[in-house]
Order: C-alpha cells, then structure tokens, then sequence
C-alpha cells in the first residue's frame, strides 16, 4: 500500500479498443485516477481515445511504440 493509505490497483491494457470506454466509466464511478500506458501504434492510431482518458482527468504514459514478435 502506498504511503498515502489508498490502495492501488495495477493493470496493463496493450490495445485501445471499444471497451476502454468502459473502462473509464468503472474508474469514474469509483472516483479513481488512473496512469494509462498506451502503445505508440495505438495511440497514433486511436487519438480520439487517447484525449477521451486525458479529457476524464488521467495521465498518459507511453508503453514503447509496439510490442514485437520476438
């Protein structure tokens, strides 16, 4: 738990999609602030998103520009 006594919940979400969305919903209606990593590829390719989780008061943070077969 953090110094500030709140709990923290970490996740990744690698691709904006349709259910990011809901996703903003959920931490909206629990009154939670979020760090979001988006891909590069996906953030070039879905702007509107990206802004909407900007626009809904999180941080965007870059996740590399995209995860490549190895």
């Amino acid at each position: 738990m953090p110094a500030s006594g709140r709990p923290v919940a970490c996740f990744t979400v690698d691709h904006l999609d349709d259910g990011t969305a809901g996703l903003l919903d959920v931490l909206e209606r629990r009154g939670l602030a979020a760090t979001v990593f988006v891909e590069g590829r996906h953030g070039e390719e879905r702007p509107t998103e990206v802004a909407e989780i900007v626009r809904r008061g999180h941080e965007v943070g870059m996740h590399g520009w995209a995860h490549e077969q190895w």
